[in-house]
């Protein structure tokens, strides 16, 4: 979403969301970040959040607890059941191994990508660490805000601070609706007459689903070209040469549904029209460097 919409329309929503309860335009961007937590507060009163500015990485295990029960909670379309992913606490050890990989993730965003991070710590209240047989993490629309992260063993650097983004972009994309609103009927949503292929996992999936996974392949394709690098072994993300074929194929399927643009509101087409640009442009490149 940074990179679709900029950072400005990102700090807007957020102001947006933010204004009804302060009442008054934000002063600064401290009070942009107070007001729209705040919101998130209202909005869903049963996430626990940090008080403090910036983004938190939780060491209280009743907190951690409360977090993913909210995780276990099915989300209106629950179609992998992501919701029996998210499995049991870290022993201490690995705990604070995993902690420390993932503060060298977040300083590596910080380095390499500095409007990232600072939306990433006005954006992000919490993040927390939980372990999982199928799953790295994940953001859930149930705790907008809020990143469950689950490193591996074999991951790089890289692969963490790509998975940042990728959450980062997830909860961007919430936010966003939130304001705008991107589909004009959930309901219709659940049918498999409206599933198309998503762009990462390459499947089939509910379109809320594709559209997600559009906007943050997008954006991890743009991190690797002009902030990081193409990783020599890749472990939370396809190669870029395949993930822009498959973002490619991904936005061809979703349009080509013969209610399209019943299905998505006009920020949704947009959004994704918006992608669709970016690749086209990552294909040209390509080919004027073959």
């Amino acid at each position: 979403m940074i990179h679709l919409i900029g950072v400005d329309e990102v700090l807007k929503n957020m102001a947006v969301l933010g204004a009804p309860l302060s009442r008054k335009s934000p002063a600064g961007f401290d009070e942009i970040e107070f007001g729209f937590h705040d919101f998130l507060r209202d909005y869903q009163p049963d996430v626990p959040r940090s008080n403090i500015l910036g983004s938190q990485i939780i060491d209280d295990r009743e907190m951690e607890d409360k977090l993913t029960e909210l995780y276990r909670t099915d989300a209106l379309l629950n179609d992998r059941e992501q919701s029996s992913l998210i499995g049991d606490p870290l022993e201490d050890g690995l705990r604070e191994k995993r902690n420390n990989f993932l503060l060298t993730a977040i300083e590596e965003m910080k380095d390499k990508m500095p409007k990232n991070f600072y939306v990433f710590q006005m954006t992000i209240d919490s993040l927390f660490q939980r372990n999982s047989i199928g799953s790295g993490g994940g953001s859930t629309s149930n705790a907008v805000g809020v990143i469950w992260i689950n490193s591996r063993n074999h991951w790089h650097k890289q692969d963490l601070t790509e998975l940042l983004i990728h959450e980062l972009t997830h909860n961007l994309v919430f936010i966003d609706e939130l304001r705008y609103l991107h589909f004009r009927d959930y309901k219709l949503l659940q049918k498999k007459e409206n599933y198309a292929k998503s762009a990462i996992l390459n499947m089939n999936r509910p379109i809320d689903k594709v559209f997600h996974s559009i906007i943050v392949a997008v954006e991890v394709l743009i991190a690797r070209r002009n902030y990081l690098s193409e990783p020599e072994k890749t472990h939370v993300h396809p190669p870029s040469g395949k993930m822009i074929t498959q973002t490619l194929e991904a936005p061809d399927s979703l349009t080509s549904l013969e209610n399209y643009k019943n299905l998505l509101t006009d920020r949704g087409q947009s959004l994704i029209l918006k992608c669709r640009e970016h690749i086209d442009i990552m294909i040209m490149q390509e080919r004027k460097s073959a």
